[in-house]
């Protein structure tokens, strides 16, 4: 691709999920991250397709360019809470913008422990979302409030 940068790799195999962490640092990376990480995540899966057979299946490779995973992790997190923190208050539902698998299940993972809420995916592929609802059903809306504040069409 022609793009100068350094990578520096951190062995997670023994963590839970095994991985192992592929940093790369350069000055190109709107190019190699893309729009809302596509790029990224096309690249991982490049990663994951070459080292098929030649490196143990039990653990994934996970890419990052210049900390931005690390970021979207921290913010899809801090979305969460926030998202589980009008739930609870308005104890309507949160509809959260469309997101791929990996940031889905940070979702879920951190609001798995938050006993008054609870998260589903509804959609397809690209537009597959998080609902995050209170989790008891007698306070369930039946129109659900989406994370921009408006109110969900049907």
């Amino acid at each position: 691709m022609g793009v100068a940068g350094t990578v520096f790799c951190r062995d997670h195999r023994h963590d839970e999920p095994p991985h192992v962490w592929i940093e790369v640092m350069t000055e190109d990376s709107g190019l190699l991250i893309g729009e809302k990480g596509k790029n990224l995540r096309a690249l991982e899966h490049v990663l994951r397709l070459l080292l098929k057979g030649k490196a143990d299946d039990r653990f994934r490779f996970l890419l990052d360019i210049n900390t931005y995973r690390l970021r979207r992790m921290d913010f899809i997190k801090k979305l969460a809470r926030g998202a589980a923190r009008r739930v609870i208050d308005s104890h309507h539902a949160v509809t959260l913008e469309p997101m791929p698998p990996m940031e889905r299940r940070i979702v879920h993972t951190t609001l798995m422990e938050e006993g008054r809420v609870e998260t589903g995916s509804i959609g397809e592929g690209g537009d597959r979302r998080v609902v995050i609802r209170p989790r008891d059903p007698l306070l369930a809306p039946v129109h659900p409030i989406h994370a921009a504040g408006q109110q969900a069409r049907r």
